[in-house]
């Protein structure tokens, strides 16, 4: 039996519908046996559509139009049309046949009617060979034997579709397929070919002007010496450096194709490219700006004008009314408002210049600027740069056991496997067809075993959750490298603990002594923090970013912004500033009890000299009483005195009676003088020491404002040395211009009697030749041109005014410094003359203090005068005491040695001398005794005087101690003030630094860098997934509410939605559809995943979308599928539910099918 190749295609030279697969038991019974067994051979031929009746005719065939991707759908059906039409007038033309590669239809699985009926139409009227590829678009089933061109090629015989691999006249035909192994296997089996046709992705080719492919076939896989013909990318190109042509879409099927040249290749017999057919058809995609306008544009294009400012400027608004005249679409475009950043490169900075900056900014203390420095000092943060560490992380395998439904050992390779969706398929549960296999599980996985968690949240996931129901214990581990270095994470479970944590690095255990700080180190090493934010993404977490708090989403961003040394040194502000919080705290403390204790000594001296005052009230009250009983005492001894000295007169002859009684009588008028005299001299004393008083408030005030006159006429003397050196100045000023006016006047007038000299005298001296009455030089003899004579005559005359104007403005100047001199002179000499005044007033002001006090110094002398008088009485009267003793003695011996002689007269007359000398000798006995006691009585007041006199304050001790303490107190509250003064000071220094350290202050610098550029990068997603809406992120300041700060910096995410009239309107997250609000928030996480790849933060090969493009309509899902495809990462793995369009737009299929309670992996690949 021999193998039929194809060469039998030739044999027979007939268009057969040649279907094909490999075999590898063929046996060839040949001499080229041997050659055939080093490739695939041709097993068997199948009809799969009716053959044309014509067999000739596809041999006769000797030009093909080619094209491809048309991408039938109802939005675009009439511009289907027209190509199919246009196609159909060349083909007919040039008696040329067609080819088509692929992409007939848009939506894969479903046709819709009234397409397929008018496309039906079109084709079944085409009389010319056609050939047909399957593209993706096309095929229903992975294998791509079911596909939606089967009514096409059964409405025409002329029409053969290729649904598998097959050589036909000399050219090798490849519809799409999924599995690149199945492409490899069909060129090697191929014989000597001319061309190949195929659908298919090339490494290298250009999916867009933006994109390049980096997955499908190596370019290597085709031959080289022969041309290849391809669909899929609707860019016409050649892949560099090779022989394989895109055709490119017949027209421009979306926005990514504005400016792409469409065209029809001509091929000859051979399959050589001859000749290409522009085709301009359709409305076609520009981008247009004011400075760049749209040329040749037609009804129904659509134009994206690209504004300068958030409103359309007058030309803008012009090119707007004349494109929508034209009847075309257009679109407006504003720029995203983006203020430019506070303080510009922020992140190139060093840590102590980015808070020096920040510092100038924000106004900060130098206080709080100088403790900034010394946190970031203490840290070794200064002058280097703030960047993060760079992570690039590559899974390569994981591998499970005893995980989930994954009972059985699975392995799974995640590198390398391009935009691949993952379906499931539950076998066992007849409520379920998909729910349940374990999708999710097995995509999140490896987040599990690097994390030990199923998802972003640190918590939640238990290990029971994780281990299946059949066994006791899960198992994980997942292989790949960081930077580089290989390395292997291994966890393992059971139901009710960890079991296991291993953790391998470049070929070394790094496992620690606890699964705490093996995590950690698993953590720091290969940057676990970003891997639920920047690789697995859930539903829940994609719109995590979008849904985020200010905190929560600074947070994320802080992840790939290195704010760690601002994280650090918050820390130590925070710590510091508690530090010095207590330390205020304890000195309000100890201001508390040092007020405390001044107010209870205050009180205490207050009391004491109270308490000294009353005493001394009351010492003064009993001075003035024993005083008063002195000065009585004292009239008394005098009374008595005297009665005993005319006693003594009568007992004595009248001479010594009179004489010793005149004393006595002055002496005791004198006592009785003394308690008024006293008084009089108590008032003139208080009023002497009243005076005394206000002359010293006086002299003190006049002393105040003599003080204050000096300071001011020291102000006024230099103010007035001042204003005379700038009079100086401008006398020298003056006198300069005045020189130059001389000058200018001098030269003036010296110019112009030229003119007069030649007046007067019409011939020139000398014989110069000149003309009588032309002008002549008086120095050199040379005549001088009359207009030449005028013009410098006006310029001296200007230079003149010029001297004239500046003389009289330097007058002027001088004037007013003189004037102002002048002034100040007057008013330095009135203050002088005030303070002579003063010094007049000091000068008598001192002269009656002087003299008052002499008068109360003489007074004083006055006054020990008259004690020492007073002691003199007391002395006197001891004296008379004496005195009357011894009269008394003296009397009493007179009697006793009298003789009586009788008067000459009666008897009665010497009895009643006898009788009344008797009577005047008891009175006398009564009135010594009433001296002596009146004496004792003197004495004893006296006594008391010179007791109460002598008496101390006993407070005045007291008082002094008192005020003592209370100044040491004073002192020392003092102090506590003055540090607690000083410490408030540094806690408010502090609490500025700990604010400039928080995620307000400098981190907020940072971010908005990286703010701009995520806005940036979301804003390209979008112009993808959804080209009408953009997303601004930007940070603003609101003030806070009651009993919040004042102001607040928060970073907003403002949606803004591009109506058809061109306008933007803002919109609220609530106002957005489910689909609305998931196309923003895929475009915000791919963003962020991008930003942290394009910082050198943290890249990975793996990105995994759980179940994201829920909510999203085919042409969403679509976007969504152009978006991944352009992706840098080698492995996207999106988990959705078979038989939707999501399995519809792409083409790499994983299936986790569970039955028996046991889940295992397929791979859909053919």
């Amino acid at each position: 039996m021999r193998t039929l190749c194809s060469p039998l295609c030739n044999l027979f030279g007939k268009p057969r519908s040649i279907c094909w697969k490999l075999s590898q038991t063929a046996t060839v019974s040949s001499p080229t046996r041997r050659n055939l067994l080093s490739r695939p051979t041709l097993s068997h031929f199948s009809r799969c559509s009716a053959l044309p009746e014509n067999l000739d005719t596809w041999k006769s065939v000797q030009k093909w139009l080619v094209f491809s991707d048309l991408h039938v759908s109802t939005a675009t059906i009439d511009v289907c049309l027209e190509v199919l039409a246009t196609v159909r007038q060349e083909a007919n033309d040039r008696g040329a046949g067609v080819v088509f590669l692929g992409d007939f239809w848009h939506h894969r699985g479903s046709l819709p009617v009234e397409p397929l009926n008018a496309v039906l139409k079109e084709l079944g009227d085409w009389r010319f060979p056609t050939l047909m590829l399957v593209g993706n678009h096309d095929q229903v089933t992975a294998g791509g034997l079911v596909h939606a061109l089967t009514p096409i090629a059964a409405c025409n015989p002329n029409i053969h579709v290729f649904s598998r691999p097959a050589e036909f006249l000399g050219a090798l035909w490849l519809p799409y397929r999924r599995d690149p192994q199945e492409l490899r296997d069909a060129v090697a089996a191929a014989g000597d070919i001319k061309a190949v046709f195929a659908h298919v992705d090339v490494v290298g080719a250009h999916v867009n002007e933006s994109f390049q492919a980096r997955e499908g076939v190596r370019p290597e896989l085709f031959p080289g010496g022969v041309p290849t013909y391809t669909g899929h990318y609707h860019r016409r190109h050649t892949v560099a450096g090779t022989n394989i042509h895109y055709v490119g879409s017949p027209f421009q099927v979306s926005r990514s194709e504005a400016g792409q040249v469409k065209a029809l290749s001509v091929l000859d017999a051979d399959w050589r490219h001859v000749d290409a057919i522009r085709l301009d058809l359709g409305p076609r995609f520009f981008v247009a700006s004011a400075a760049d306008p749209p040329q040749r544009v037609r009804r129904g294009d659509r134009v994206r004008l690209l504004l300068d400012g958030q409103t359309p400027s007058p030309s803008e608004e012009s090119l707007m009314r004349e494109l929508k005249e034209q009847g075309t679409s257009v679109e407006v475009v504003s720029p995203l408002a983006a203020a430019p950043p506070r303080i510009a490169a922020a992140e190139g900075l060093g840590a102590e210049a980015l808070f020096q900056r920040f510092a100038e900014s924000a106004s900060l203390s130098e206080g709080a600027v100088a403790a900034g420095h010394a946190i970031l000092k203490k840290l070794e943060g200064g002058g280097t740069r703030l960047a993060a560490r760079s992570i690039r992380l590559d899974l390569h395998n994981l591998e499970l056991r005893g995980f989930g439904p994954f009972a059985d050992p699975v392995t799974y390779r995640l590198g390398g496997r391009g935009v691949r969706v993952v379906v499931g398929s539950n076998l066992e549960e007849s409520g379920a067809d998909s729910n349940g296999a374990g999708k999710t599980a097995l995509v999140m996985a490896p987040l599990w075993v690097l994390c030990g968690r199923l998802d972003g949240a640190p918590r939640g996931t238990t290990h029971s959750d994780v281990v299946s129901d059949s066994c006791k214990t899960a198992f994980g581990r997942v292989e790949g490298t960081v930077n580089g270095r290989p390395f292997a994470v291994e966890r393992a479970v059971t139901r009710r603990s960890l079991s296991k944590l291993w953790f391998s690095l470049d070929g070394e255990d790094c496992t620690q002594a606890d699964s705490r700080m093996t995590q950690a180190r698993i953590d720091e090493e290969l940057g676990t923090a970003l891997l639920s934010c920047a690789v697995f993404l859930n539903q829940g977490g994609v719109t995590a970013l979008l849904e985020a708090s200010d905190g929560d989403f600074k947070e994320e961003l802080g992840k790939v912004v290195d704010t760690g040394i601002w994280e650090k040194a918050k820390e130590l502000a925070a710590t510091e500033l508690k530090r010095r919080r207590s330390d205020a705290s304890r000195l309000s403390g100890q201001l508390e009890s040092a007020a405390e204790q001044v107010g209870r000594l205050v009180r205490q001296c207050n009391a004491s000299r109270e308490n000294s005052a009353a005493w001394v009230e009351e010492h003064s009250l009993r001075v003035a009483h024993v005083l008063q009983r002195v000065h009585i005492a004292e009239r008394a001894v005098g009374d008595a005195v005297s009665e005993a000295l005319a006693l003594c007169e009568e007992l004595h002859d009248a001479a010594h009676a009179v004489a010793a009684s005149g004393p006595d009588k002055r002496a005791r008028k004198k006592a009785q003088a003394g308690g008024s005299a006293g008084r009089q001299e108590d008032r003139k004393a208080r009023e002497r020491a009243r005076r005394s008083r206000e002359l010293r408030v006086e002299l003190d005030e006049e002393a105040a404002r003599q003080e204050e006159l000096e300071q001011q006429a020291e102000v006024l003397d230099q103010k007035y040395h001042q204003l005379q050196s700038e009079l100086w100045a401008e006398k020298e000023t003056l006198a300069g211009f005045i020189a130059s006016e001389r000058v200018a006047r001098t030269a003036l007038e010296s110019y112009h009697s030229l003119s007069l000299l030649s007046l007067a005298d019409g011939s020139p001296g000398g014989g110069n030749g000149s003309a009588p009455g032309s002008l002549v030089c008086d120095r050199c003899n040379q005549p001088i041109d009359r207009d030449v004579f005028e013009r410098n005559l006006s310029r001296l005359q200007g230079d003149l005014d010029v001297a004239v104007a500046a003389a009289a403005a330097a007058k002027q100047r001088a004037a007013a410094a003189k004037s102002a001199a002048d002034g100040a002179a007057a008013e330095l000499q009135d203050t002088r003359s005030a303070l002579e005044e003063g010094l007049a007033r000091r000068s008598e002001l001192a002269q009656a203090l002087e003299e008052l006090e002499r008068s109360q110094a003489e007074e004083l002398r006055e006054a020990l005068s008259r004690e020492r008088a007073q002691l003199e009485r007391e002395s006197q009267a001891a004296v008379v005491k004496e005195f009357l003793r011894r009269s008394t003695a003296e009397i009493e011996l007179a009697l006793g040695s009298l003789t009586f002689v009788p008067p000459t007269g009666s008897k009665d007359g010497l009895c009643s001398f006898d009788d009344g000398f008797s009577e005047a000798l008891r009175i006398g006995e009564e009135r010594m005794q009433e001296l002596d006691l009146r004496c004792r009585d003197f004495a004893a007041c006296q006594q008391e005087a010179a007791v109460v006199r002598a008496a101390g304050n006993p407070y005045s001790m007291e008082v002094e101690r008192l005020e003592e303490l209370l100044g040491e107190s004073r002192a020392d509250l003092s102090a506590r003030e003055a540090e607690a003064r000083a410490v408030a000071e540094q806690v408010k220094d502090l609490e500025a630094v700990d604010k400039a350290f928080g995620r307000a202050g400098i981190p907020s610098f940072v971010l908005e860098g990286a703010l701009a550029e995520l806005q940036g990068l979301t804003a390209g997603f979008l112009e993808t997934i959804s080209g009408a809406f953009s997303l601004s992120i930007s940070p603003v300041k609101t003030g806070g509410g009651r009993g919040k700060a004042k102001e607040a910096e928060h970073i907003t995410k403002t949606v803004r939605v591009r109506l058809r009239n061109g306008d933007v309107v803002e919109r609220s997250f609530r106002q957005l559809s489910g689909g609305e609000r998931r196309r923003l928030a895929l475009a915000l996480s791919l963003g962020f995943v991008r930003l942290s790849a394009a910082r050198g933060v943290f890249e990975c090969n793996l990105l995994v979308l759980d179940e994201v493009l829920q909510h999203l309509d085919n042409e969403g899902c679509s976007s969504v599928a152009a978006v991944l495809g352009g992706l840098p990462q080698g492995t996207v793995l999106l988990v959705g539910q078979d038989g939707t369009f999501v399995t519809e737009s792409f083409d790499l299929i994983d299936v986790v099918v569970k039955e028996d309670g046991r889940s295992r992996v397929e791979e859909r690949s053919s």
